[in-house]
């Protein structure tokens, strides 16, 4: 390092060397200052990282310091991430490898031991969700081949080489579905979607019909068994966990990826209306309205690099953007899985607060009492998100909020639809009981308005093109 280390010492790091002099350690002070000294000891390492920065065995010095003294198994857990990318010898390999598998199954306990009280365990969930998409496909692709074979039979003169490939991959086929759902039910053994699926699939495209109606039939009695359970069970199992219609989305924890969508199971479609190759490999923020989207990256990273918040493994409300920008309340649950192979993950559960405002709104009852919400910047009053409902009611586009209206000078502010937020009390509109405003769209700037029907109009103009091209 530097000939004089002190003067890479942050405003912070000299304050902390005050502390720790100002007098002897007394006994009831060890746990504290002891903490100190190894934050202290922390920022020397990370301008040691600098000087050396191919060294493994600092990385593994780090991650022992987090990990032991500090108590950040998830930064201890990343600098060893670090160390494997420096080409270790055997021996510091074989040693980074035993210490990710011990903070690995630290926490894999420590979840399973809070998850007792909850009535939920996240890895069977996930588990289950990742092999349960994968099955979903298993019986598109045999529905496609079947069809693909009696359209073939049904031509004048069929081919039949090619009825023969295709009785061979549908044979197949049944069989690698078959092995997916008995794998599917040693985990989750009452799971309604999966065997309703399998069991229509028996009976309609498989014509098994004793066993597809057999299938069927348990699955009506799960369903039956979870109405009975929700009457008297309110726990996260019920909320989040086999039969709920959940949307699970995995994230990377990883710093050169934060962020980074993994993996969602096919709830995202009904819930935000993207399909799951439209969200793989995006950021979480492309979600989020921009007001938390801003903050969001820096809020993961100070929980990896700091253990700070308390977001993970609680439940909080948040308000996710559909395809067509309107936001949707839910309920949020939030866990960090570690995988050896791929490192850190971050598994959201979102689960709809409002069903009736989700995007899939078939079948919503149009006199039903609708409930709408508004997101706006306290500070800046500016519009940031509202519900589909507010469009439907009051006629307010999502294309005013400032996610999407960044490039305008007049962008929506709360007072433009409510005015008498400005002169109401503060604390009442904080409150939980909250204030009755009226919302009054009269005073809707004219301009957003005809850029709204000039985009609704050339998207119409494109969509019937699309259509006659295709004719």
């Amino acid at each position: 390092m530097d000939e004089n280390p002190s003067t890479s010492l942050t405003k912070s790091d000299e304050e902390i060397v005050l502390e720790l002099a100002k007098d002897p350690i007394k006994e009831e002070d060890t746990v504290d200052k002891s903490k100190m000294w190894y934050t202290l000891l922390r920022t020397i390492l990370c301008e040691a990282h600098k000087k050396w920065p191919k060294s493994a065995k600092l990385h593994m010095l780090h991650a022992y310091i987090q990990h032991q003294r500090l108590k950040n198994k998830y930064k201890a857990y990343y600098e060893l991430m670090i160390a494997k990318t420096r080409k270790p010898s055997l021996l510091i390999d074989f040693s980074i490898f035993r210490y990710m598998n011990l903070i690995e199954e630290e926490m894999i306990d420590y979840d399973i031991r809070n998850s007792e009280s909850k009535g939920m365990d996240v890895n069977v969930i996930v588990e289950f969700q990742n092999k349960f998409v994968d099955f979903q496909s298993a019986i598109e692709k045999s529905v496609m081949f079947h069809l693909d074979f009696w359209r073939e039979l049904l031509e004048t003169n069929p081919d039949i080489q090619k009825l023969h490939g295709l009785g061979a991959k549908i044979t197949k086929n049944v069989e690698s579905t078959s092995e997916m759902f008995q794998k599917l039910k040693e985990i989750n053994p009452n799971n309604i979607k999966c065997l309703q699926l399998y069991g229509n699939y028996l009976r309609d495209i498989v014509n098994d019909v004793q066993e597809g109606e057999r299938v069927i039939e348990r699955a009506e009695y799960a369903d039956k068994s979870t109405t009975v359970n929700k009457q008297f069970v309110d726990s996260d199992r019920l909320k989040y966990g086999e039969n709920s219609n959940t949307c699970i989305v995995t994230c990377s924890g990883n710093h050169n990826s934060m962020g980074m969508i993994l993996n969602v199971n096919n709830e995202s479609t009904r819930l935000l209306g993207f399909a799951k190759n439209e969200l793989i490999g995006k950021n979480i923020t492309e979600i989020q309205p921009k007001i938390y989207a801003d903050l969001h990256d820096g809020i993961m990273r100070a929980y990896f690099e700091y253990a700070e918040g308390t977001v993970f493994g609680m439940e909080r409300v948040v308000f996710p953007i559909t395809k067509n920008g309107y936001i949707v309340p839910c309920s949020l649950m939030v866990k960090v899985l570690p995988n050896l192979d791929e490192g850190l993950k971050v598994v959201g559960f979102l689960k709809d607060i409002e069903p009736t405002i989700c995007f899939d709104q078939s079948s919503i009852d149009p006199n039903e009492e609708r409930v709408h919400y508004i997101i706006y910047g306290e500070d800046d009053r500016k519009i940031y998100g509202i519900t589909q409902t507010c469009y439907q009611s009051f006629g307010i586009p999502a294309s005013l909020v400032s996610r999407n209206n960044q490039a305008s000078s007049n962008e929506l502010t709360i007072e433009t639809i409510i005015p008498e937020i400005l002169t109401h009390n503060i604390e009442e509109l904080k409150s939980l009981s909250g204030a009755i405003l009226n919302i009054d769209t009269t005073n809707l700037p004219q301009n957003f308005l005809m850029d709204h029907s000039n985009h609704e109009r050339e998207s119409e103009y494109a969509l019937n093109d699309t259509e006659s091209n295709k004719t």
